[in-house]
């Protein structure tokens, strides 16, 4: 695999010693963005609806509202799945980059019956993440570690799958972090992505989950992704555009939290939890979206 094409050189240059500065940013930005720990917030709303955190089960939905915290939520779980050929109970083994609470992991034990090592950089998350999964009898399928991505190791434990949704958007090392994931993968091994593009030369509106101002934020375009993949080892076996059902996806959650903000309704589980800012966060995905600045999608890779 040797080195990105010269076309990335200008990608990857100067990245590491930004990097550890940009995990840390990143990190507290997800991590205490509420102002207090996702724990005790998911927590305390969640016995606000009548649910005790210490008896959920797989499937619970007040849970579900937030568990795949990422746009589409278990139908983009599901769509990812298919594209990459997991069938249920497959007993794959699946490396998880950016788990985030952990949601995605227990839809690919439960469902799938996939083993899976979750990578998060973000420990509030994780401990989220551990208790629920925990709580719902999967302690021995799933694994969390607070650990980067880029530098992790699978210390030779290969893994049949490696799995990201919407993780990658603070990360501006694509290379090496597509190169260390090819690495965990056994030959053949196949890559699922649900990814942000971002459109050279239009304007992105922020604040955005990912950034509150741009600072941080680190998308490519569509085709950058597919050629750093590329120069990493992988070749791309699809490529599904699913812009369209994301703005119905973010104009459906600005509706949800517009009427929490005006009193219409009670506050419960969801997004605004950990995102105060999420009517106004929903609400410019959907511009951007509509307006091209953004593109959401999923691909599909193999280890060549």
């Amino acid at each position: 695999m040797g080195g990105p094409p010269d076309s990335l050189n200008t990608m990857i240059q100067n990245k590491p010693s930004k990097h550890d500065s940009i995990i840390r940013v990143v990190s507290a930005h997800w991590g205490l963005s509420a102002g207090a720990s996702p724990k005790e917030l998911i927590s305390n709303a969640l016995r606000k609806e009548g649910e005790d955190p210490a008896r959920l089960s797989f499937g619970n939905a007040a849970l579900g509202r937030i568990d795949e915290f990422h746009c589409l939520g278990v139908e983009a779980t599901d769509d990812l799945a298919a594209l990459i050929g997991l069938q249920a109970h497959s007993g794959a083994r699946v490396l998880d980059v950016g788990c985030g609470l952990g949601g995605p992991a227990r839809r690919l034990a439960s469902k799938y019956g996939c083993d899976v090592v979750c990578l998060d950089i973000t420990e509030q998350f994780l401990e989220v993440a551990r208790e629920v999964s925990d709580v719902m009898g999967l302690t021995g399928r799933i694994s969390f570690l607070n650990q980067d991505a880029c530098t992790y190791s699978s210390r030779g434990e290969l893994f049949d799958i490696a799995w990201m949704q919407v993780a990658a958007a603070n990360i501006e090392e694509r290379f090496v972090l597509y190169q260390n994931i090819n690495r965990a993968l056994r030959p053949g091994g196949r890559l699922g992505i649900f990814d942000i593009f971002q459109t050279p030369d239009i304007e992105v509106k922020y604040p955005v989950p990912w950034s509150d101002d741009g600072s941080g934020s680190a998308l490519m375009s569509e085709a950058e992704t597919v050629a750093t993949l590329s120069a990493a080892g992988f070749r791309c076996t699809a490529q599904v555009d699913v812009s369209a059902r994301a703005i119905a996806w973010f104009d459906s959650q600005y509706h949800e939290a517009d009427l929490e903000i005006r009193g219409l309704r009670p506050p419960r589980v969801g997004f605004s939890l950990l995102l105060p800012r999420w009517r106004e966060m929903a609400s410019n995905q959907a511009t951007n979206l509509r307006t091209g600045a953004l593109r959401f999608g999923y691909i599909g890779a193999e280890k060549v």
